[in-house]
């Protein structure tokens, strides 16, 4: 099987999910806990209160928004976490599927549903301190912190901007460039490495711009053509990055070295 079957990708995907359910389970429930104590401490439920109304909700939302975004970051790194041993390995890698249905499954498992759970468990989180808070507050000082985030910590492509041209829009399309750039990289990580994917793939990325930045390496995104040349660079390397991370997978052995897959 050499070519790409959409129905056949669709029952390989409905496997990953069924394979990997208790997988999600965890996930939710951990990050259900991890928001609820969160918002515990940031909204003052517990605790006498040291700020004022939205503040509370605002720092929570903060707090949220940036453990949204590290997730996502990291969360293509988990990729081959289906394959820890010689058995799990065995049993995705004999699935009747070609390898690009077999990828492809995981990246959508891990960005996709992977992210789907921690939403579930945000959005559940949320609802119980908005009604424990409703207990310790009038009704007017309190809020959901989902509707916090959404009016304030979210990137917008604002239909008032004209073109890419317009500072507004451009600097928005080069925050999802470069998000698309480090899910590749992690992604790519992911795929290499076995063990601790994302702390090394991170301290690969930390000692890469450590070298950029001493080296005085950069550029003027405003004097280079709007920064279109920027965005395809970002797009050339993010498309090098799944590439390879294919490439990878495509290679994988039941017996491999312990550390990476190379």
């Amino acid at each position: 099987m050499k070519i790409f079957d959409i129905h056949r990708f669709g029952k390989v995907l409905k496997w990953t999910i069924y394979y990997n359910k208790s997988t999600l389970t965890k996930i939710t429930m951990g990050f259900f806990i991890a928001f609820l104590a969160i918002y515990f401490l940031t909204t003052d439920l517990f605790f006498s209160s040291s700020s004022s109304f939205p503040n509370r909700l605002n720092s929570a939302a903060g707090v949220t928004f940036g453990m949204f975004f590290v997730f996502l970051f990291l969360t293509p790194s988990w990729i081959l976490s289906n394959m820890k041993n010689r058995k799990s390995s065995l049993d995705y890698l004999m699935l009747p599927a070609t390898n690009l249905e077999k990828f492809l499954a995981r990246i959508v498992m891990v960005t996709v549903f992977y992210t789907l759970c921690v939403v579930a468990a945000q959005i559940a989180a949320d609802l119980i301190q908005w009604i424990i808070s409703m207990f310790r507050y009038p009704v007017s000082q309190t809020g959901l912190i989902s509707t916090d985030i959404l009016e304030n910590h979210y990137i917008s492509f604002g239909g008032h901007a004209r073109g890419f041209n317009s500072c507004y829009v451009r600097s928005n399309m080069l925050v999802l460039i470069w998000i698309i750039w480090m899910h590749s990289v992690y992604t790519l990580g992911g795929t290499v490495f076995r063990k601790c994917a994302w702390i090394i793939t991170s301290l690969l990325l930390l000692v890469l711009g450590i070298i950029v930045v001493w080296s005085g390496f950069g550029f003027e995104i405003a004097l280079i053509n709007d920064g279109v040349i920027i965005t395809l660079m970002f797009l050339v390397f993010a498309g090098l990055n799944y590439y390879m991370s294919y490439k990878v997978f495509s290679r994988i052995q039941l017996i491999n070295n312990k550390w990476i897959n190379l």
